[in-house]
């Protein structure tokens, strides 16, 4: 197991099969909602992310997976990389100090 993610995270793959039976497989980076989820510990997000948070996470944490994340985002700013993660934990009902 990394010491970046668990070993039953979900990642994105792209499998290209050519005519002559070879193929390119293309594996991302974790996604982003599972690795907030990870850190937490939690198996899934708030129903209701505005009223009922699941828990908090530091900007420590965030940076972390922020480096996880910067080889497929389309910006190499870190301040913009962590911005977006920060949304995502919003949507999930998770609370950044």
């Amino acid at each position: 197991m990394s010491k970046y993610a668990p070993a039953d995270v979900k990642v994105p793959a792209i499998i290209t099969v050519y005519s002559d039976r070879t193929y390119d497989l293309d594996i991302g980076t974790p996604l982003t909602s599972h690795l907030l989820l990870w850190k937490l510990k939690e198996k899934q997000g708030s129903a209701e992310p505005n009223k009922k948070k699941i828990g908090t996470l530091s900007k420590a944490d965030i940076q972390e997976i922020a480096e996880i994340k910067k080889e497929t985002m389309n910006t190499n700013k870190m301040e913009s990389i962590m911005k977006s993660i920060i949304g995502t934990a919003k949507s999930l009902g998770i609370e950044v100090k």
